[in-house]
């Protein structure tokens, strides 16, 4: 009986029991909240001074007089940015590893100047850096934070998933380690396996932009093609990794082949889920962004951006809970290591 109702879970279903599990168990909203609060309201760490050195430095290689090889535009959006950078940002999750995590985490990359102060005329501690090696030190220690608060989230909503059989409320601890492990490394094999693909068509792209041949011209663009075909169909087979890593507990290899299984029994489903969750959290985003000009706004704002988020990342673990466990041939309870208490 169970099997049967963990292998009817559709993509509404999944949707509607992720959003009313947040609703039952609003503390699951604690760290993304927690996490744009302190990206609003707490220190920051400033690349502005590091960026132009930089723009320094290629002006003095153009020679005096001569021309600089980034336009005046390029320079004036380079400088904006940097006047707006917070390497703090890389604490929130990364798009592959959470889904809808554009829905929740509310404070843009670098639009820290659009959203209000929440004291008048108290503006955030901004630590400026000024050194290369310093820059890398701390955005590679924030990344690694950020991954490790991903892990923690993602297995506490899981575990909410359990509560209803006797599970604790909290996740394991040892389980949430090895988690951020296996996230670590599947970010590396990720950008790995993107290097390999994207190099030779920077490669190519260099070469054509140096010859100016129509030929090379046209392989580009069919090349970017390719490259873009094979993105999207890497995203659709890998779109339950996470899932698979975080209720199965396994490693990065048996999430990654978990996920082909499921996706490629479940193709249109998982297409649909995809879909309609890419369609919530960028219509959500556009709500939150156009009334975070206020106080009050910006408030709602982190609330709503989180409960979408977090809905988001609920559904994603019931279905693919479900059509696991109809692949596997064992209750949705039992699928993998996935234990109360364990």
């Amino acid at each position: 009986m169970v099997r049967e109702q963990a292998a009817s879970v559709g993509v509404v279903d999944a949707l509607s029991a992720g959003f009313a599990l947040v609703a039952r168990r609003a503390w699951l909203l604690a760290i993304p909240v927690l996490v744009d609060l302190f990206l609003w309201l707490g220190v920051r760490l400033s690349v502005e001074p590091l960026v132009r050195e930089a723009l320094a430095t290629v002006g003095s290689l153009s020679g005096a007089g001569g021309a600089s090889p980034l336009p005046e535009e390029a320079q004036a959006a380079l400088l904006q940015w940097a006047a707006q950078s917070n390497l703090f940002v890389l604490l929130r999750p990364p798009g592959f590893l959470v889904q809808g995590a554009s829905a929740g985490w509310l404070v843009p990359a670098a639009a820290e100047a659009a959203t209000p102060a929440a004291f008048p005329g108290v503006q955030p501690l901004v630590l400026p850096i000024s050194n290369l090696g310093t820059a890398l030190a701390a955005g590679a220690g924030t990344f690694l934070a950020g991954l490790f608060l991903a892990a923690l989230y993602l297995c506490w909503v899981a575990q909410a998933l359990l509560q209803d059989e006797g599970a604790p409320w909290w996740p394991p601890l040892r389980h949430v380690g090895r988690t951020w492990a296996r996230f670590v490394a599947y970010t590396v094999a990720l950008g790995l396996v993107l290097g390999m693909l994207a190099l030779p068509l920077l490669a190519l792209a260099a070469l054509a932009l140096a010859s100016g041949q129509a030929l090379l011209v046209w392989m580009v663009n069919l090349s970017s093609l390719a490259f873009l075909w094979l993105w999207v169909w890497l995203v659709l087979y890998l779109f339950f990794a996470v899932e698979a890593m975080v209720l199965n507990r396994v490693g990065v290899w048996a999430g990654v082949w978990s996920s082909i299984q499921v996706v490629a029994r479940n193709f249109w489903p998982t297409v649909g889920l995809f879909a309609l969750s890419t369609l919530i959290a960028a219509g959500t985003t556009v709500i939150w962004q156009r009334i975070q000009g206020t106080l009050w706004g910006m408030a709602v704002g982190i609330l709503g951006g989180a409960f979408i988020q977090t809905g988001l990342v609920a559904a994603n673990l019931i279905f693919f809970r479900s059509r696991y466990a109809r692949l596997a041939g064992v209750p949705a309870a039992g699928a993998g290591e996935t234990r109360p208490g364990a």
